[in-house]
C-alpha cells in the first residue's frame, strides 16, 4: 500500500474553512480521504480553530514524560517553551533547535506553532479564574 500524498493546498485550505465553521477533524478527514492526524497538523499549522474552541489552558497535567505507542514522551515545560522562543528568535532553525533540545524537528515545528496559536488567542489562554475577578 502506498502512502497518499500531501495535501493540496486547495485540499489544506478547504480543511481550515470547515474547520472554521464547526467541523471535526475525523469528518474533514473523511472527505478529504486522509487521516484525522493529518486534518489536525494542518488545521494547526493554518491557524484555524472551531468557532467553539475551548480555552488554552497552560497548565500541564499528568506526568511530564509519559509512554505513547511504546515510544517515550515529553511534555513541553515553561522553561522549555522560553528556551524554545530564544532559540528561535535567535535564527536557528528546527533541527538545529531539536538538537539542543533533545527532541524531533516535527516536535519543535509543533510546539512553535501551538504557541503561535497561544499568542494569537491570548484571551483564551488566560486561567478562568482570572476572567472572572476582571
Amino acid at each position: 500500500m502506498t502512502r497518499r500524498p500531501n495535501l493540496t493546498a486547495a485540499e489544506k485550505e478547504y480543511a481550515a474553512e470547515r474547520r472554521e465553521h464547526g467541523w471535526s477533524h475525523d469528518r474533514i478527514a473523511k472527505v478529504l480521504c486522509c487521516s484525522p492526524g493529518a486534518v489536525a497538523w494542518h488545521c494547526l499549522a493554518m491557524g484555524a480553530d472551531p468557532p467553539n474552541a475551548k480555552p488554552i489552558n497552560k497548565t500541564i497535567k499528568g506526568p511530564l514524560r509519559y509512554m505513547r505507542s511504546g515510544k517515550p514522551v515529553r511534555r513541553f515545560t515553561a522553561i522549555d517553551d522560553q528556551e524554545l522562543l530564544a532559540l528561535s528568535l535567535a535564527g536557528k532553525t528546527h533541527s538545529q533547535i531539536a538538537k539542543v533540545m533533545g527532541r524531533q524537528p516535527k516536535s519543535i515545528r509543533g510546539r512553535l506553532m501551538m504557541l503561535a496559536r497561544q499568542e494569537v488567542r491570548p484571551e483564551k489562554a488566560l486561567p478562568l479564574l482570572s476572567r472572572s475577578t476582571a
